[in-house]
């Protein structure tokens, strides 16, 4: 379900499979990871409206 797409300054970036929602409209999930002591920041949200749906972490604007 998870595809590996590429990691940047310590970021990792994954994406699901293409779905549907209940509107025809197809869309895919994104998840943002990167580690910290003690386990992960993460951030998830969908392509493409681009609406955070669970986060942990990260901050509007990274440093």
């Amino acid at each position: 379900m998870k595809h590996f797409f590429s990691e940047i300054d310590n970021i990792t970036l994954t994406f699901s499979d293409i779905y549907i929602n209940r509107y025809g409209m197809e869309f895919i999930r994104i998840y943002f990871e990167r580690p910290k002591e003690g386990g992960f920041d993460f951030l998830e949200s969908a392509l493409p409206m681009l609406k955070v749906k669970d986060a942990n972490g990260f901050t509007r604007r990274a440093n």
